[in-house]
């Protein structure tokens, strides 16, 4: 979104310099290119160019041939118009882009309700655990249900009372996932419709009409707008390292699909693919562990890409990354205990997954693994995800049947007066 209302200034910005300049040489030509060049830049952030995005997918030579070659024809196109007539297609696009740009935004704050969270929280409950106590809320991204006795296991060590339980999830991936659970109502191909909601047809939820329903909540977390939910006392947001721009990118590409020399290698390419992520990641954990919470006690939600591949290497299959990734989240979760103990509180933890692990999405559209022929290993197949709570009283989930609700269990476990 933040592209499309970019391109949309840009665009403004070069029609006005095309009608003060028209007389001028030369100023027909890199004007229009531009605005054309922004006009595609959008269609391509919309997806509207199937097979041409991805993380590290192969497009087929004849899609990459077709693209430029008909970008080629519309930019031939649209210099041979006359200024008169490319002043109204101009302006058309202008219009259209501006429409295109500011109707979701302005339906999703519609249709956004106003919500506080987490739901049956009340702000009295700080003041419980002020000092005494912090309820972790660990959303381990794509891990599968099955998986879920590690983590158990590390938090029966710590001698707490731990009961699990495998569960579908309310939807396919991150994004439909987080909005369903803060929402309520199921989510089905949401799409960012501003800078911080995410939109279906018929549903929105702006992060910035949510309210924390305590004052000492902490969220720390990846990519998405948390930070935007009102009366937070802490929030930090580590965006991913962005490996779709960038000379290197750029070589890698030319690199995989002619086999130049162009001053990359594949283990080069590789650790670009791989590093950015786990980089990302390993930060987002560091200020996981530097949370307010964890010294002064309350509610710390923290969502962080473990077991989610890539792995930490450029080397390694799909299959031994998640493992890894699957040990450092234990790690994770025994750092949390020792550092919420340092600071003489008790820990209670809520540990859930918003997928299992895809498998053949990472197989076929993930660079480096498509270069190693990734193929599915069947003991890694499943489709539930865990929920599971820990605490010094326990509280038991076995009947839950999904991951709709999970956010209720930071109420419902806090020991009441």
């Amino acid at each position: 979104m933040t592209v499309l209302v970019a391109a949309w200034a840009a665009s403004m910005t070069l029609w006005a310099l095309l009608r003060r300049a028209r007389s001028a040489a030369g100023s027909r030509l890199a004007p229009r290119c531009l605005i054309v060049l922004a006009v595609a830049l959008c269609l391509y952030q919309l997806g509207v160019l199937p097979g041409l995005q991805g993380w590290g997918e192969h497009p087929s030579a004849v899609r990459v041939l077709v693209a430029w070659g008909t970008l080629f024809l519309v930019l031939v196109f649209a210099c041979r118009l006359s200024d008169a007539t490319w002043a109204s297609v101009h302006l058309s696009l202008l219009v259209a882009a501006f429409i295109w740009t500011a109707t979701p935004m302005i339906m999703g704050a519609w249709l956004s309700p106003r919500l506080s969270w987490p739901p049956e929280a009340v702000a009295a409950d700080a003041s419980q655990d002020r000092g005494r106590t912090v309820t972790i809320v660990l959303l381990l991204d794509e891990m599968n249900g099955k998986d879920g006795g590690e983590i158990a296991e590390e938090l029966r060590t710590a001698g707490l009372k731990v009961s699990r339980v495998s569960v579908p999830s309310v939807g396919p991936n991150t994004r439909n996932v987080l909005a369903t659970l803060f929402h309520g109502s199921t989510f089905v191909d949401a799409q960012p419709c501003g800078f911080t909601t995410l939109c279906t047809t018929s549903l929105a939820l702006d992060f910035s009409h949510i309210e924390a329903a305590r004052p000492d909540i902490d969220i720390v977390g990846i990519a998405h707008p948390y930070c935007a939910i009102r009366g937070l006392r802490h929030c930090s947001r580590q965006e991913e390292e962005l490996t779709l721009a960038g000379m290197d990118r750029l070589r890698c590409r030319i690199w995989r699909r002619t086999g130049l020399d162009v001053g990359v290698t594949e283990r080069s390419c590789r650790k670009l693919y791989v590093g950015n992520l786990a980089s990302a990641n390993a930060a987002n954990v560091q200020k996981v562990l530097e949370a307010p919470a964890l010294q002064l006690g309350g509610v710390l939600f923290a969502h962080v890409l473990l077991p989610h591949p890539p792995g930490t290497t450029p080397t390694g299959t799909l299959q031994s990354h998640y493992r890894d990734n699957l040990v450092q989240a234990r790690a994770l979760v025994r750092e949390l205990v020792a550092r919420a103990r340092a600071s003489n509180l008790q820990t209670r933890f809520i540990v859930f997954s918003d997928h299992p692990l895809r498998q053949q999405l990472w197989c076929s559209s993930f660079a480096p693994y498509i270069w190693d022929q990734c193929k599915p290993a069947p003991e890694l197949e499943d489709d539930k995800v865990p929920i599971i709570v820990a605490s010094p009283g326990g509280y038991d989930v076995s009947d839950w049947t999904s991951n709709r609700d999970v956010f209720k269990l930071i109420a419902r476990i806090q020991p009441k007066p």
